[in-house]
């Protein structure tokens, strides 16, 4: 433990009053409850548990709200978080110090922790002891059954820059984290054994490597692989990687909520086109830009896209470039191959209102979308020409006019 603390005791099992001590007292270990009973349901959410003579296995985490605790011995199920629920400055731990916890077993974000509220929640026993971390190997990784524990994969590689939240995508299928302010190694990095503790942020499983020790079996950051759009949209074999895309052509500006735009391919064709995220919105692209850029390709939300990094890397090369535009069928049998491209069809119909998301129903089933404002149409609407983007929306495959031009041929 790092530095001394002043707290109350636990005595038969109950939290109380100050009570002096000279050697550990007993905290009513007699219930027998253990982190492996809570991680294995034998204890039910919103419980309020007492864990008695755990190990600290992590220094805080860089936000300042809690640590990581594990039964002494390590194994499956045998490691948790306890997280602060309000200011705990009082708490200071170290990695080896031997505590007792009470606090409320809640789980948030699929990840289980120990909820506590105030400082002599936690009671620092001794120091020194044996952390253990359980080697396991990434193909044998079992989230549920380590989640909360200290573990040390083999023979992963990283595939990404950092996002947003400081994660990187590895070949374990699970990210690389920046829980405790470690900045993960570059994509192409290969860790003959990566250490950390095993958790759940932003909904993806993730090892948090506590400081540059847990990389210390990381070494060499390979060449960001160039490719191009259809490359990537025609091989899943992509997704979680970061790629460099060079000399695209966007075909679109930002969407209306600035979420980001798209590029094609120069010439473009199927598979040629993808949205471009850009979560910093900051950017200011317009269609015709030739760009090169850097980002991770993701499938997470049911289409594929390339998620800009913070922050953002994009280089615009030439402006007013020609930006292609594929002639597909009305009634085409598969709408996949056409994803993220700039497509113009007709003639074709308007058959209702625009729904709550405003968009409009067209007699090919396909909806006409506004992510780039609402289009200039009504029911019944006639279109002898109809271009725009096509993406998969909120009810099915949309297509999105940029502007009014798009709509050319309204009768």
């Amino acid at each position: 433990m790092a530095g001394g603390w002043v707290l109350s005791a636990v005595v038969a099992g109950c939290w109380g009053g100050p009570t002096a001590f000279d050697t550990a007292p007993s905290y009513g270990a007699a219930t027998g409850i253990t982190i492996r009973d809570v991680q294995q349901g034998r204890v039910g959410e919103g419980s309020v548990v007492t864990l008695v003579e755990v190990i600290v296995t992590s220094p805080m985490v860089a936000s300042g709200d809690g640590f990581f605790i594990q039964d002494e011995g390590g194994g499956e199920s045998s490691g948790i978080r306890v997280r602060f629920d309000g200011v705990m400055d009082a708490v200071d731990v170290a990695v080896g110090d031997r505590v007792t916890v009470q606090g409320t077993f809640l789980v948030s974000d699929s990840s289980a922790e120990i909820s506590v509220t105030a400082a002599d929640d936690v009671v620092f026993l001794d120091a020194g002891h044996v952390v253990v971390t359980d080697a396991i190997t990434a193909a044998d990784l079992d989230v549920e059954a380590w989640e909360g524990g200290l573990v040390s994969l083999g023979a992963v590689q990283v595939w990404s820059v950092s996002d947003a939240f400081g994660q990187v995508h590895t070949s374990a299928a699970i990210d690389l984290g920046g829980l405790f302010g470690v900045v993960a190694p570059g994509p192409g990095a290969a860790c003959v054994n990566l250490t950390g503790l095993l958790t759940v942020l932003s909904g993806m499983p993730t090892i948090a490597p506590r400081d540059e020790a847990d990389l210390a079996g990381c070494s060499g950051e390979g060449v960001i692989p160039e490719v191009t759009v259809s490359g990537i949209r025609m091989d899943p074999a992509w997704d979680d990687h970061t790629v460099r895309l060079s000399s695209v052509v966007a075909s679109s500006g930002m969407t209306q909520d600035r979420r980001g735009f798209f590029v094609q391919d120069p010439g473009s064709g199927a598979w040629g086109g993808v949205f471009v995220a850009d979560l910093s919105a900051s950017l200011g692209v317009a269609a015709g830009d030739g760009l090169d850029l850097t980002g991770t390709v993701s499938d997470a939300r049911g289409f594929t896209e390339v998620v800009l990094p913070s922050p953002v890397s994009v280089v615009v090369t030439a402006t007013d470039l020609p930006v292609s535009v594929s002639a597909v069928a009305v009634d085409a049998p598969d709408w996949t191959s056409w994803e993220g491209q700039l497509v113009a069809l007709g003639p074709i119909q308007v058959t209702g209102e625009a729904d709550a998301w405003g968009q409009y129903p067209l007699e090919n089933g396909l909806y006409l979308g506004d992510l780039f404002g609402e289009p200039s149409v009504a029911l019944g609407d006639e279109l002898s020409w109809l271009t725009g983007i096509l993406v998969f929306g909120t009810l099915g495959w949309t297509l999105e006019p940029r502007d009014d031009a798009d709509l050319s041929g309204t009768e």
